[in-house]
């Protein structure tokens, strides 16, 4: 598995060559964070998918903008499958959770379930 963050330097360096580094990786799952910051990436993948047609060999996060999604959508059709993921919510808590901690946390994992015993943060 490679996971790329294009909002990292070093990623955006890896896939200088994008076409390249795709291809040369293709055994592996590549995960792609905020790909709404190189939308032709899109283009790239289509020959790949169409070569091995295995599920999930690329996993696509990020932005879900409406031209971000037209541009998946008219570049990988028949390609792609889209999946929403929302935050926790108050009915998936573990019980120790309360309302009031949800409702301050919000939905996320990382600040909703860290212990509250550690030292507060002050932003």
């Amino acid at each position: 598995m490679i996971s790329i963050d294009l909002e990292d330097p070093r990623d955006l360096q890896k896939i200088e060559d994008g076409p390249y580094f795709l291809e040369s990786n293709q055994d592996k799952c590549i995960i792609i964070d905020e790909i709404q910051r190189k939308p032709e990436i899109f283009v790239w993948l289509r020959p790949l998918i169409d070569k091995n047609r295995i599920p999930a060999r690329f996993i696509i996060l990020g932005s879900a903008s409406p031209v971000i999604l037209k541009k998946a959508t008219e570049s990988l059709a028949g390609r792609i499958a889209y999946l929403e993921l929302s935050g926790i919510k108050f009915n998936e808590l573990p019980k120790p959770i309360e309302l009031k901690t949800h409702w301050l946390r919000g939905g996320f994992p990382t600040p909703l379930l860290t212990n509250h015993t550690q030292k507060k943060c002050m932003v």
